[in-house]
Order: C-alpha cells, then structure tokens, then sequence
C-alpha cells in the first residue's frame, strides 16, 4: 500500500497524510522549493503539498507505474516507468512523453540522475540513455552491451550514481550533445 507518514516531532507520533490502497511508492523527492512531496507510485506520479498535506495525481501523466521520479537543476520533474519517461514542466504543467529512448520505442525506465551538463541518464530495460533537455526535440543516446555495459537491462534493482555526473566524460560517444 502507498503511505507517506508524517512526523510530528513535539509528540513523537506518525500520523498518515496520504494513503491509498493497492499503490506501491517507490521513489519520493522533496521539490527543492521545499513545497512538495512528488512520489513515483504504481498509479503514476503523486504531488503532496508540505502545506495542507493534500495529495493529487498529476493529470497530464497518464495512470501508469512509475519506479523513478528526479527533479532537475531547473526545477521541472522527470519520472521513468512502464511507459518510459515523462518531463513535467512546472512553468507550463505540460508533461512530455519522451518516446526515442532506446531503440526508438517507450521503454522501462527504471533510475533517472541529471549530471552536471544537465542531460537526463535513464537506467532502462534496453540498457543506459541519455536525453539533452537543452535541445528540441530533445536528443538522446543509448548505451548497450555492444558499448560495452554488462548487462542490457538497468533494472529496478540498479540505481544509477551521482558519481555518472564526474564520469561520463569517459563514456559518452558525444559529450557535445
């Protein structure tokens, strides 16, 4: 079941803020403004407010499993899952579905992370990808056992590091890009 607690720390008690049966959260991030929860569920993305504690569905992503949810250096929400990634802008409330991921179809993504050129790693069924949000339509790369990755599945169990934002230098085909 899907469950955010919240702590209140002069009684020491947990109280439930958001609950909702037969979702699994599996990934949570606090908004760097500090005024949301946004959590990767079985039943999509969740915005929790920190102020009232109400919780919502983003409408302009569709009901879908979400395993990764990642707020980038430009406050907009990227979320990766069964029907790959979704870019949510916060300026507009549009939300993208980026389908050239791996061989050119939606694809599992399982862990997303930003590195410090502001590209989007996707941890993917088909192995590793990238996209540069800086250009439309946004261009992306795929990683694969022919490129040298052990395995051509990042899978739920995987996470991508941080450390990939200091390294990729070594590893991307087109660091350009």
């Amino acid at each position: 079941n899907g469950i955010i607690q919240k702590l209140y720390t002069d009684s020491g008690k947990f109280a439930t803020v958001y609950r909702s049966s037969g979702d699994n959260i599996r990934d949570m991030l606090i908004s760097g403004n500090g005024k949301y929860i946004y959590s990767a569920t079985s039943a999509g993305l969740i915005r929790t407010d920190l102020d009232t504690w109400g919780s919502e569905a983003i409408i302009a992503i569709p009901k879908s499993h979400m395993y990764s949810v990642l707020e980038d250096s430009e406050g907009n929400i990227w979320t990766g899952g069964v029907s790959g990634i979704y870019y949510y802008s916060l300026k507009t409330g549009d939300a993208t579905h980026i389908a050239a991921i791996g061989n050119g179809k939606s694809v599992k993504t399982n862990s997303l992370v930003e590195d410090r050129y502001h590209r989007i790693w996707a941890g993917t069924v088909d192995g590793l990808s990238f996209i540069n949000p800086s250009t439309y339509p946004m261009v992306t790369i795929n990683y694969t056992e022919a490129d040298g990755l052990p395995t051509g599945t990042i899978n739920e169990e995987s996470m991508l590091l941080t450390s990939i934002s200091r390294s990729e230098e070594r590893f991307s085909r087109n660091a350009e890009n």
